[in-house]
């Protein structure tokens, strides 16, 4: 049966926009449609040269090479090129060539030593990079000023699978496609089945239903969990059960977490119902944002979801002596600075406390309470799970996703008085609103102090923010004081 192309798949073979991400799932002939392209151009521009790479070459000859062989064959059985060792190409009859091998190096300083003199004194008009998300960052941005045949098309396509929101690609190629001369293209297993066998649909679906966490990436090909290793929650998490529409109890106080630490900041909000458990109500991810702005947002997302509602704060913080020998600025300062008081345990980044929370948590999402309500729940409506970014601000359920499979065990483990413990992955994406729930399980879960702690904690926090408030006025390195 002959290829054919239609729909999402056919616009991107047509366009000849000077960058292309082509990004898709199981299936969906974003390889072979990328290759398709090439070769349409290669025979359309006689005298074109076109480079195709992968980052490493051992994938060169095992499977970009063989699928070349095949598509050139199916485009035009009468046509086929002559592959030409010494200088790695394709040769054709009209005398396009097509370079191919992969841009891995062994030593640090010859890093872009492949790039260099690329396509000859002619050099190249068009780029493919295919399974780009292998690919370092600087290595793409050298590619880029690599096409310079003069009278021809230039084009750079970069093929990869579906990204996370915070992939270097997925924040060149927003999804907006609001970048002059860039063009994101997402494409699904269906863009692709009129050239698949009939059950291979049918299998798919069924190894990933639409439950399953995986099931946005792999079957529709868009930009979600795509992680590798073993989740931390593996298989406790029931959609059907535990993300539903919740309703706040009575006048119950709620809970709030920050984690504020590092490039992405999370904000979450729960409730712990009168039978016990966590319900988690809402929450902002901050991606590549200043604190102030995803703060700004926070503020106005309270007062939108729980204005009516007395809460209380605690955050992630590093340890009470680091906080207590920074004479400046930090991220707790920052948010006593915009009116949040957090309170925070000393020891709360540990890693056997991390891992006793989680435990905890886990034991929630086994349980329900005498009334016979679930322990644990997500509420499941996207306009309370929010991703702030320079893009705007879009539904995203980055806790959902991160329970289902985005939060993964760490393959090295850490040393806690001689014993090795696990640890989960540090990913600077879903692991901070995973560390605001186990912050809220911290602070106020069960394991929250008792209420002459509690009260020694408020009175120990209300006399470091009348100290901090102090300091700044009176000081003469204050920052106030100025």
């Amino acid at each position: 049966m002959a290829l054919t192309f239609s729909g999402t798949v056919a616009r991107f073979i047509d366009d000849s926009t000077r960058e292309i991400s082509l990004e898709g799932g199981f299936r969906s002939g974003k390889t072979t449609a990328a290759i398709w392209k090439v070769r349409k151009s290669l025979k359309d521009n006689p005298g074109i040269q076109w480079f195709i790479c992968r980052y490493a070459d051992v994938d060169i000859q095992t499977k970009l090479k063989p699928a070349i062989d095949s598509i050139c064959y199916e485009f035009d059985p009468n046509d086929l090129p002559q592959w030409n060792a010494s200088e790695k190409a394709f040769e054709f009859a009209n005398g396009s060539r097509l370079i191919m091998y992969g841009l891995q190096t062994v030593a640090a300083l010859s890093r872009y030593a492949k790039l260099r003199g690329l396509g000859g004194a002619k050099g190249v008009a068009g780029i493919m990079v295919d399974e780009a998300q292998e690919m370092p960052a600087d290595i793409a941005l050298e590619l880029r000023g690599r096409p310079s045949q003069k009278g021809f098309p230039i084009q750079i396509i970069f093929v990869s699978n579906p990204l996370n929101h915070d992939d270097w690609l997925a924040e060149q190629f927003p999804e907006s496609n609001k970048i002059p001369h860039r063009r994101y293209y997402s494409v699904s297993i269906y863009d692709n089945a009129h050239n698949l066998a009939d059950d291979m649909i049918a299998g798919l679906e069924a190894a990933y239903p639409p439950e399953h966490a995986k099931h946005k990436t792999v079957i529709l090909g868009q930009r979600g969990v795509n992680v590798e290793g073993d989740p931390v929650y593996s298989k406790l998490l029931r959609r059907k059960t535990h993300v539903r529409d919740l309703t706040l109890l009575g006048n119950s106080k709620l809970f709030e977490a920050f984690d504020v630490w590092k490039h992405n900041f999370a904000w979450v909000v729960a409730e712990r119902p009168y039978f016990g458990g966590l319900w988690f109500h809402g929450g902002v991810l901050g991606q590549r944002v200043s604190l102030q702005h995803f703060l700004d947002i926070v503020k106005q997302q309270r007062a939108d979801w729980f204005s009516t509602r007395p809460i209380a704060t605690c955050c992630v913080a590093s340890s009470k002596t680091t906080e207590l020998k920074r004479e400046r600025y930090t991220a707790v300062t920052l948010l006593r600075e915009a009116g949040f008081m957090p309170q925070f345990r000393d020891n709360g980044n540990e890693p056997d406390i991390v891992l006793a929370m989680i435990e905890r948590i886990a034991s929630y999402m086994r349980q329900r309470g005498a009334t016979g309500d679930e322990l644990f729940g997500i509420h499941e409506s996207d306009q309370r799970w929010l991703r702030v970014s320079k893009e705007g601000i879009v539904p995203c359920q980055f806790l959902t996703e991160a329970f289902e499979s985005g939060y993964v065990w760490d393959d090295h483990f850490v040393s806690v008085n001689s014993l090795e413990v696990k640890q989960p992955k540090a990913d600077d994406w879903f692991e901070h609103g995973m560390r605001c729930a186990e912050t809220l399980e911290l602070n106020f879960g069960a394991s929250r102090p008792t209420d002459d702690e509690a009260a020694k904690r408020k009175a120990a926090n209300a006399r470091r923010a009348r100290a901090f408030r102090e300091s700044a006025l009176t000081r003469a390195d204050g920052w106030l004081a100025s």
